[in-house]
């Protein structure tokens, strides 16, 4: 349905009512819209509010006369193209000059010819309503235009380029947008951008292109789609151009690799941060850890009521996996190396089981299986238990609505052929620990994508993406492999094989316990500021033939050291200690006694490293919290060296 054509508006200015009124009587029957004005100022105030079509000027008027409205008019871009025909009963040659001078556009006599006056404000306010639309038509051209120079000048640019019309349709999408995003411009012109690019129904586009609309522009990052369905990350720019026809230019550049690498520097920042915890943590943890586990080694040896001693070895046991747990806190967190060792896969497996049993939903049932006479590997103990708890958790979220977790070690042997298969398997001896659940499975078309890292199906925030790429990344590094098995509604087993050393078999073989040396009555200082530790201490060694003193602080250690002389036998230190620490206290009691043999402990994991960096000559260095076997040992290798 076409729309009715605008009336062409004009303007009669006379300041004589009965001469505006003749104007508008000869222009009655005309498809004008008429306006009138009583003066020169008020003819230029409706001329710059209405812009009309035409102007019919009075020349002679009182404070402001047509010739100088028509030059204040042009002097004006709003109204400098607005058409004047002046009205004047002046007939002579100087007049016209004049009028022509101040910007007048043609001339009306009085007295008036009707059919002359309708004939020259048809023809005026016609070629007028011509310029006019000319005059659109050549900036929406000059728009366009500019826009298609811009983009042509960055075209090869690896930014995606995007013009978007008043209704938010593509209307240009350069070879960056095709290449950033994978729609070619045949498919993506004349499409509404989100339909194209959007994450979700209601996301930041809709805000980013009010906020171009209100400001002008608009600059911030944005999770788009691909054609693909791969999540990018870009740093959006926007900047709309209200001229005849909206536009608004978008420059998106792909951040997401940089994002990553951002969030993955927060993350070992933070992981700083909890080292640096956790050391102190640890400390205090360790010196908390070693009475109990020295009492209970002290009291257990002494025990002849079953029940009691059954209790007893409850709670050695089980601070003996507290002290485990810590150190593999303190290691995951400030992911130091740990030197590897015959890891026992039962006991590991154990452990896992319980920490399954304490943390996961009840509505998950945990089996556990393996062979008896399962081999060891050499390995970190920490990563392997974070492999497999990696894959536990992964598991559990697998099933939301509760279901079966089975976890499984077997002994297995590669073969050759299976080297051509996977190219991280080896021949010879391996471990096979599976872990299967029964959750909805995970689907084909993500399966080849599911060890990549920061791939995660899981909703955002709720998942780093992190967790299965850390699982393969590990068993390569202990030489092993890892297979994926899935099926959609049948569940997933991921299962890792491990290579079983010679070494690590032979290190399962048990040996029977030997007891625990006895002193020769040497004398022997045991110096830390935690009192249930000298305690305990004291009642260990002294049950076990040696004399003890004690001390509370570094200072007395050298105090005591000084009092005793040559009939000190040996010096139990801790490192960490108020008024003089371990190391002061070292390099004094070495001046009053340099062949003293001296025992460092410390609740703190670098102990060593500040042992060492320190130069002092120490014969040993025991690592809280302290068991009564490692301190009789070791105090026996070094009084019988």
């Amino acid at each position: 349905m076409s729309t009715a054509p605008v009336a062409p508006k004009i303007l009669i200015v006379d300041d004589h009512a009965a001469n505006r009124d003749t104007l508008i009587a000869l222009l009655e029957g005309e498809t004008f819209e008429l306006l009138e004005a009583d003066t020169g100022a008020e003819a230029l105030r409706l001329a710059t509010e209405v812009l009309p079509d035409l102007l019919l000027l009075d020349v002679m008027m009182p404070g402001m006369d047509g010739f100088e409205v028509c030059r204040r008019l042009r002097a004006q871009a709003a109204t400098a193209e607005v058409p004047v025909v002046l009205v004047t009963a002046l007939d002579d040659q100087a007049s016209r000059l004049t009028g022509i001078e101040a910007g007048a556009d043609d001339f009306v006599s009085k007295p008036f010819n009707r059919a002359e006056l309708r004939a020259r404000v048809r023809t005026i306010t016609r070629l007028n309503r011509y310029a006019r639309l000319h005059r659109e038509r050549e900036k929406v051209k000059l728009a366009d235009r500019r826009i298609r120079e811009q983009a042509a000048l960055i075209d090869l640019d690896p930014d995606a380029i995007i013009v978007l019309d008043s209704q938010h349709q593509v209307h240009e999408w350069n070879r960056g947008a095709e290449q950033l995003y994978g729609w070619p411009a045949s498919e993506a012109v004349g499409r509404s951008l989100a339909d194209l690019l959007s994450t979700s129904p209601d996301d930041a586009l809709t805000v980013a292109a009010q906020e171009a609309r209100q400001s002008g522009q608009w600059r911030g990052d944005l999770t788009m789609r691909s054609r693909d369905g791969a999540r990018l990350i870009v740093d959006s720019r926007w900047t709309y151009v209200d001229d005849t026809s909206p536009r608004t230019l978008i420059i998106d550049r792909d951040v997401t690799e940089k994002k990553e690498q951002d969030a993955r520097w927060l993350r070992a920042q933070r992981l700083d941060c909890l080292g640096a915890l956790a050391s102190g943590i640890v400390h205090d943890l360790n010196n908390s850890l070693s009475p109990i586990m020295m009492a209970s080694e002290l009291l257990r040896s002494d025990l002849s009521d079953p029940d009691a001693a059954r209790w007893v070895e409850m709670i050695h046991g089980d601070t003996q996996r507290c002290a485990a747990l810590v150190r593999q806190i303190l290691t995951f967190v400030r992911g130091s190396d740990t030197a590897r060792r015959a890891v026992q896969v039962r006991p590991l497996l154990a452990d896992l089981k319980r920490m399954i049993a304490q943390t996961f939903p009840p509505n998950i049932a945990c089996e556990v299986d393996s062979d008896a006479d399962v081999w060891a590997v050499s390995a970190d103990h920490t990563q392997i238990y974070q492999v497999l708890l990696n894959l536990a958790v992964n598991a559990r979220d697998a099933m939301p609505g509760g279901g079966r977790l089975r976890i499984e070690a077997r002994n297995t042997t590669i073969g050759d052929e299976h080297t051509y298969i996977n190219p991280d398997a080896s021949a010879g001896p391996h471990i096979m620990i599976s872990v299967t659940d029964d959750g909805e499975g995970i689907p084909p078309a993500i399966v080849e994508r599911i060890f990549e890292p920061f791939f995660t199906t899981k909703p955002e925030g709720s998942g780093t993406g992190l967790g299965l790429a850390t699982v393969r990344q590990l068993v390569r590094a202990h030489g092993g492999f890892i297979n994926l098995r899935s099926h959609p509604g049948e569940g997933t087993q991921f299962t890792v094989y491990l290579p079983a050393s010679a070494e690590a078999a032979d290190s399962l073989v048990s040996s029977v316990p030997t007891a625990l040396p006895h002193g020769r009555n040497e004398l022997v200082l045991v110096a830390d500021d935690e009192a249930a530790l000298r305690e305990i201490a004291k009642a260990t060694l002294e049950s076990f033939g040696y004399r003890v003193v004690l001390a509370t602080n570094g200072a007395e250690a050298v105090a005591r050291a000084a009092e005793h002389g040559a009939a000190l036998g040996l010096m139990v230190t801790d490192l960490q200690m108020p008024h003089l620490d371990g190391l002061s206290a070292i390099r004094a009691v070495r001046a009053l006694s340099p062949q003293l043999p001296i025992i460092a402990m410390s609740g703190s994991p670098d102990a060593q490293q500040a042992v060492v960096r320190s130069g002092m000559d120490v014969q040993a260095i025991l690592t809280k919290p302290l068991s009564a076997d490692a301190l009789l040992r070791e105090m026996d290798r070094i009084l019988c060296a």
